[in-house]
Parts: C-alpha cells; structure tokens; sequence
C-alpha cells in the first residue's frame, strides 16, 4: 500500500543580493506567495530562523515549538502534525 500523499506545500521563495536575516525577508516571501496564489496567506509554518513578530501582514506566524504541559492530546497532535517534515 502506497504512503498518503503529503500535505506541505512549498508555496515560494525569494532570492537577495544581501545577506539578511530570515525575519527580515517574510514580508517580502509573503509578498511573493499571495502574487503566485492569488490571495493572501492566513498562517503559515515557518522554521525557527523566521524568529520574530507573531504576525505580518496579517498572516498568522507558526514556529514548531514543543507542546505545553497544559496541552490535551488533541492539541499536541496539531502541533506535531503541523510541523512535522
């Protein structure tokens, strides 16, 4: 039986002349993916080098992290499924 079909999409990416920090290109990178979809993004999983606001431009920051002591089953495995590769 073949594996399910993954569902993380790489939507885009943008190249620079300068060497700056991930943080500093998401407006930009979002930029970029809202012209190639044809709407905005309303959260995205980024990797820990895209430290920084919560939100930009009104899209919804998400950084894997571990789950919380406080967290019930159904909340650790959003965040594990999420974030997952």
């Amino acid at each position: 039986m073949p594996p399910p079909p993954v569902q993380h999409h790489f939507v885009g990416g943008v190249s620079h002349s300068q060497k700056l920090h991930n943080s500093k290109t998401l407006p930009e990178v979002l930029a970029h993916c809202q012209n190639s979809r044809g709407k905005a993004v309303k959260a995205g999983v980024f990797d820990r080098g895209y430290r920084g606001p919560k939100t930009v431009d009104g899209t919804q920051i998400m950084l894997p992290a571990p789950s919380l002591k406080r967290d019930n089953r159904y909340q650790r495995d959003k965040k594990r499924k999420r974030c997952q590769r």
